[in-house]
């Protein structure tokens, strides 16, 4: 298993300051189903907000839910600062987004307990070694929800996978090997209500557009259509099985 050190030093990587800026030009169609997911599950309490996204990278996820959280207040939090040049030039309001570097591990020593009424952690957990103690940490800053978007499956199964990406010589890629972790969604539910959460309401994500197989034939996502027209995700040879999590927390 690739160490969470491992992960912040390839996360580094002068590469992805292209997918970061990309994130304004044109919302994921993750991101559009996220916003959604938000707004139902937060339609009944029209209020306004302050929020943590945790590893934000450059603010686009900020940018989109910010529109779905009209009147919230923001902090984006990543230990990659580099990426916070992104995140300015698009969010300058200072007064409501802020963007400062802090640890996912050290939460604790970065904000008071409980300071956010939402925390987020978004396409991070499957990266990480596990999820059980950047869960616990962001359970200390948050009030009432956190919303968590990774690969879970409805197995009773963890998987833990490590991936080497190869150049045409069949030499390792830069940044392999990497995470691609799938957890148990049940196991995961359990383990919030043991360390205190109320409820835990969990959504498929189904996307709604065709993608191709990478021509380079390496990581990427790409569908294949099931029986009944559903599109399933794929990178290289690995099923994506991407689910949005709410963890209910009062």
């Amino acid at each position: 298993m690739v160490s969470a050190e491992k992960v912040k030093e390839q996360y580094l990587s002068d590469k992805h300051f292209h997918y970061h800026e990309s994130q304004f030009k044109e919302p994921k169609r993750s991101t559009i189903a996220l916003c959604n997911f938000v707004s139902k599950i937060l339609s009944a309490k029209k209020e306004s907000y302050k929020a943590v996204d945790i590893c934000c990278g450059g603010g686009g996820n900020i940018y989109h839910l910010s529109k779905a959280l009209p009147g919230s207040t923001w902090v984006g939090v990543d230990f990659a600062d580099k990426f916070f040049s992104i995140a300015r030039k698009h969010l300058p309001d200072e007064t409501k987004y802020k963007f400062t570097k802090g640890d996912l591990y050290k939460l604790k020593e970065a904000f008071p307990a409980k300071s956010f009424d939402i925390a987020f952690l978004i396409q991070t957990a499957t990266w990480l070694p596990g999820y059980e103690s950047a869960v616990k940490k962001i359970m200390g800053i948050a009030k009432k929800w956190i919303f968590i978007t990774s690969l879970f499956s409805d197995f009773k199964v963890d998987v833990f996978a490590e991936v080497v990406e190869y150049k045409d010589d069949w030499s390792a890629m830069e940044d392999s090997p990497y995470n691609y972790n799938i957890y148990s969604l049940g196991k995961f539910k359990e383990f919030c209500l043991r360390n205190g959460a109320k409820e835990v309401i969990a959504e498929d994500f189904n996307i709604d557009i065709d993608l191709p197989i990478p021509e380079n034939k390496v990581m990427g996502t790409y569908t294949i259509k099931s029986g009944d027209g559903t599109r399933l995700q794929f990178s290289g040879a690995m099923f994506m099985p991407w689910k949005m999590i709410a963890v209910r927390l009062e």
